[in-house]
C-alpha cells in the first residue's frame, strides 16, 4: 500500500514555493514521490537501527536546513522550479539504500548512496518521475552526497539544461551534502535510545553521543559561519563536540568553493559550548593534516598556475586566483612572493608585476627585492568585505629561471585545489611530470607522478601539459617538477 502524505507547514517554505502548482515536475509530483518514499522509510529499522536517524524525520530536517541556507539569499541564488524539484526529491530519497538492501548493514562497506542511485534508475516511473534525464540528475545528487565522493566526478559540468531550464547540478549536490551533514542535533539521536547505543560499534556510538550534545544549528550568512549550540558536562563531551566540529569543517570545505561560486559563503564551523568557542578552522583530525594551519583571511576557491618556458630557460608565470575573505575585516591587498634556487633576477620597483581584475589593470607594490626572491603586494581597487570574493590574474617574466635538466615550480596558495599548466616549445621532450605537496613540517606527499606524459593540447610551436591536484592542507605548498630534454 502506498501512503500519500502532504508536506508539513514547517518545511513547506521557500523551496516548495518555487515549485509549479501543477505539471510534470510540480508540487503534486513531489507529493506523490514523497508519499511513496515515506511508505518505504517505515521499513528503515530493518537495516538502519545501528545508525543515527536516516528516516522520515531526517528527510524533513534536510529540507528545513535547505530552506535555512537558501531563503536569506533567494534573490541572489534565484533557484528555478526544476532545480527545486530535483533537490527536494533527492532529499527524500537519498538514503533509501539503507532500507532496500542489507548490503548497507554495519559489517559491510557503506554503499547506501550507490544503492539509492540504482533504486531511482530502476523505479523512477513508479516514483512519478516522468523523464529518465531528470531521474539521472536525482540519482546523481544521491550518489554525490557521501563525503568521500568527488562531486565533479559525478557531474563533470557545473550545470546542464533540462526542458530548456538550466540545472546547476554541482551546486545542488553541494547543497544537499551540506544540509545532510548538518542534521546533527539531539533530535537525530533520541536520548531514550541510549541503552541501545551501548551495543553499537565505536564510530556509530560516537556519532550518536555527539549529536545528543548539540541543541541546535544556525546558518549565519552574515558571519560566514555555521554555528552549533552545544552543552557539555565533562571532558569527554568537550572532545566529542570538538571532533564533531572537525568532521563538519571537512564536510563544509568539500563543498565550500561550489557554494561560494553560487553566492552562498560559509567558511567555517563554530560551536558555542558553555561560554567557550570551538573554531573548526583550528581542528585537525588526521595525521596527514597535523601541520595544517587553518587561515582566516584568504580562502582560495581557484588557483591556476600557467608556467610557460620561453626560448630554452626563460619563464613567464601567470597565476589566476579567486578567493573569499574569511576574516572579520575588509582586506585591501594581498602579498605574494616569487623566488628561485638556481637563478637571479630582480623585479622593477616601479612596476614589479602586471596584474588584472577582468579588463581592469591592478596596481602592484614591491615590498622587498633580492637577487633570488621578490615580495610584492597586489592592491585591490576597493576593499574586499568579509565574506566577499575577488578574482585577479598576475604575470611575472623571469629570464634564465630554468637552467637544469630537472626543474620544479613551487606554488604558494591557501586553497585545496590547484591546477598547473606547463607550456614548453614543441621540440622539448618531457619524460616525467610530478606534483608533490609540501607540508609545514617539511613532509612531502606525492599527489601525481606521470612517466612520459601526453600533452593535453598543442600547436605547431608549443605543447601544454595539465596537472590538477587536491591538497590536504590549505596552508601547504605544491611543487610541480619535471624532467626534460632540450634541443
Amino acid at each position: 500500500m502506498i501512503v500519500f502524505i502532504h508536506m508539513s507547514p514547517k518545511i513547506a517554505n521557500y523551496l516548495t514555493s518555487v515549485l509549479d502548482d501543477v505539471g510534470v515536475y510540480s508540487k503534486n509530483t513531489l507529493s506523490h514521490l514523497q508519499g511513496t518514499i515515506a511508505a518505504l522509510l517505515e521499513k528503515y529499522e530493518r537495516y538502519g537501527t545501528y545508525l543515527t536517524d536516516h528516516g522520515h524525520r531526517h528527510c524533513e530536517k534536510i529540507i528545513e536546513n535547505l530552506n535555512a541556507i537558501l531563503k536569506p539569499v533567494k534573490k541572489t541564488v534565484d533557484l528555478n522550479s526544476m532545480e527545486a524539484f530535483v533537490v527536494l526529491a533527492a532529499a527524500w530519497i537519498h538514503d533509501i539504500g539503507y532500507v532496500i538492501d542489507e548490503s548497507a548493514a554495519p559489517n559491510r562497506e557503506d554503499n547506501h548512496h550507490e544503492l539509492s542511485a540504482d533504486f531511482i534508475m530502476q523505479n523512477y516511473q513508479t516514483l512519478g518521475i516522468r523523464s529518465k534525464h531528470v531521474a539521472q540528475i536525482i540519482a546523481g545528487l544521491c550518489l554525490a552526497h557521501r563525503r568521500r565522493v568527488v562531486i565533479s566526478e559525478i557531474f563533470n559540468r557545473p550545470k546542464i539544461r533540462v526542458l530548456n531550464r538550466p540545472v546547476r547540478v554541482q551546486f545542488l549536490a553541494a547543497l544537499l551534502s551540506l544540509a545532510d551533514a548538518f542534521d546533527c542535533a539531539f533530535d537525530r539521536a533520541p536520548e531514550y535510545e541510549s541503552n541501545y547505543i551501548l551495543r553499537l560499534p565505536e564510530k556509530a556510538r560516537w556519532h550518536w553521543e555527539a549529536c545528543q550534545l548539540v541543541r541546535g544549528i544556525e546558518f549565519d550568512h552574515g558571519g560566514t559561519r555555521i554555528v552549533l549550540d552545544a552543552v557539555i558536562e565533562d571532558e569527554k563531551g568537550q572532545e566529542d563536540v570538538k571532533r564533531k566540529v572537525g568532521y563538519l569543517q571537512e564536510e563544509l570545505e568539500r563543498v565550500l568553493a561550489i557554494l561560494a561560486g553560487n553566492s552562498i559563503v560559509f567558511l567555517y564551523v563554530e560551536a558555542n559550548c558553555n561560554g567557550t568557542t570551538i573554531d573548526g578552522r583550528k581542528i585537525t583530525l588526521a595525521p596527514i593534516t597535523e601541520s595544517r594551519t587553518k587561515l582566516e583571511t584568504f580562502f582560495d576557491l581557484e588557483t591556476v598556475y600557467r608556467v610557460t618556458v620561453v626560448q630554452r630557460e626563460d619563464c613567464r608565470a601567470v597565476r589566476r586566483v579567486s578567493f573569499v575573505n574569511g576574516s572579520q575585516n575588509p582586506v585591501k591587498m594581498r602579498r605574494h612572493f616569487f623566488y628561485s634556487d638556481s637563478s637571479f633576477f630582480e623585479l622593477d620597483p616601479d612596476e614589479p608585476v602586471q596584474a588584472w581584475h577582468g579588463n581592469e589593470r591592478l596596481h602592484s607594490k614591491l615590498v622587498s627585492s633580492h637577487p633570488a626572491k621578490c615580495e610584492f603586494d597586489i592592491l585591490f581597487p576597493k576593499p574586499v568585505e568579509p565574506g566577499g570574493s575577488f578574482s585577479y590574474v598576475y604575470e611575472i617574466y623571469w629570464p634564465g629561471c630554468f637552467p637544469s635538466d630537472e626543474e620544479f615550480f613551487t606554488g604558494n596558495d591557501y586553497g585545496l585545489k590547484v591546477q598547473y599548466e606547463l607550456v614548453v616549445p614543441l621540440a622539448f621532450k618531457i619524460s616525467q611530470i610530478a606534483c608533490k605537496e609540501v607540508l609545514a613540517d617539511g613532509q612531502y606527499i606525492t599527489l601525481v607522478e606521470l612517466d612520459h606524459p601526453k600533452p593535453a593540447k598543442g600547436t605547431t610551436r608549443k605543447k601544454e601539459f595539465v596537472v590538477e591536484v587536491t591538497k590536504n592542507a590549505r596552508s601547504s605548498n605544491t611543487t610541480l617538477s619535471w624532467k626534460w630534454e632540450r634541443p
